[in-house]
């Protein structure tokens, strides 16, 4: 026999469990529940800018999603950029909304990294938020860590602190620009840094490092999401207490089936 109630109270349930469904999606491109959050276009994809009112990480610094720190040119080229407000120095970072799974993430990059100051940190990175540690993170990092005449480069498949899992070299550019890249598959993270702007090296002479990590620790694919940050490794601020800017002219993403190594790597 048909019966009204029954049948309203159902569409009650489901109407409400939507409304938890909707609520749950915004939250995951929003952060904070109700928090409006700075949205940026860079490459072709849409990013997520950060924000804190309070310290966090990575190493205990404030983050801010205003154009100062964070903005796209005209020319399309993104700007990070480490600010001074008052007394506070004010980190930069963006996560993609994207999740990319396997395949070539490559970061073109028109500053001199090789000679960050020794304070500061840029980093270039996965990370998987819903994820227990390590979160699936997979890192190129650029930064003396506080020390002077320090190793400034290292590729990371975390967690660092296991043998084997990290690579660090040094390095001094013949330019402004440079190509920093991790392929990433089902068994194995091929990393590789460059000489100027390129998808395959035209020489051996333009390479700076290469790395293939194919330990225990090369993470699955899940919701990971593709990470830039400029930040601070205290909150002493920068040596020279001048402010930092890095302008990252590109990231391209080629998806696993269409990934590649160098070409004389594969011959």
């Amino acid at each position: 026999m048909f019966d009204g109630n029954i049948i309203a109270r159902k569409m009650r349930r489901i109407g409400f469990a939507f409304l938890v469904f909707f609520l749950i999606q915004v939250q995951s491109v929003f952060g904070a529940w109700g928090k409006d959050v700075r949205i940026i276009s860079f490459s072709g994809f849409k990013w997520r800018v950060k924000n804190s009112d309070t310290r966090v990480a990575p190493r205990n610094n404030l983050f801010s999603d205003s154009q100062e720190n964070v903005r796209v040119d005209d020319a399309g080229r993104l700007h990070l950029k480490l600010c001074k407000i008052e007394d506070k120095w004010l980190a930069s970072e963006l996560v993609s909304l994207k999740s990319f799974g396997y395949g070539t993430y490559i970061f073109q990059i028109n500053s001199r990294v090789d000679r960050l100051d020794r304070n500061a940190v840029l980093g270039l990175f996965t990370y998987d938020g819903e994820a227990a540690a390590p979160n699936r993170e997979i890192d190129i990092e650029f930064s003396r860590w506080g020390k002077d005449g320090a190793i400034n480069a290292q590729y990371v498949v975390q967690p660092y602190h296991e043998d084997g899992s990290v690579r660090r070299f040094a390095f001094e550019l013949n330019g402004s620009f440079s190509t920093h890249a991790f392929t990433w598959n089902r068994d194995h993270v091929f990393f590789q840094s460059l000489n100027g702007h390129y998808l395959q090296p035209p020489t051996e002479k333009h390479v700076i490092s290469l790395w293939n990590y194919t330990g225990k620790n090369v993470p699955r694919r899940g919701k990971e999401k593709v990470r830039m940050n400029l930040y601070l490794v205290d909150e002493s601020g920068p040596s020279d207490g001048k402010e930092i800017e890095i302008v990252i002219e590109k990231f391209i993403f080629v998806p696993e089936a269409k990934s590649f190594l160098p070409n004389f790597l594969s011959r």
